[in-house]
């Protein structure tokens, strides 16, 4: 994760809220490509780790959880760290 004056400001999570019968995917932009990308879900446990593949600074993520299961309605936050600073942000997924 080496990048000069990484902008986190700037991320958001879109759709937000996501509807899981219409979307099957969150995307996230505005990331550095170099940042980590995390989700947790309503308890603060990690469901998912999202990877850039390439420089794009959008990311999807298919509301699938570490153990290939599709998430439950509710409020997930992530979390996107890059260079020694973070943000935070949160969406909701409703069925």
């Amino acid at each position: 994760m080496k990048s000069d004056n990484q902008d986190l400001s700037a991320i958001y999570a879109y759709p937000n809220p996501v509807n899981i019968k219409t979307s099957e995917i969150v995307k996230f932009q505005n990331v550095p490509p170099d940042a980590d990308l995390f989700i947790f879900n309503i308890l603060g446990e990690r469901i998912a780790n999202i990877e850039n593949k390439g420089r794009s600074t959008l990311r999807s993520w298919p509301l699938i959880n570490t153990q290939g299961e599709k998430v439950v309605s509710g409020v997930y936050m992530y979390i996107v760290q890059g260079d020694g600073i973070s943000k935070t942000g949160k969406f909701s997924v409703i069925r």
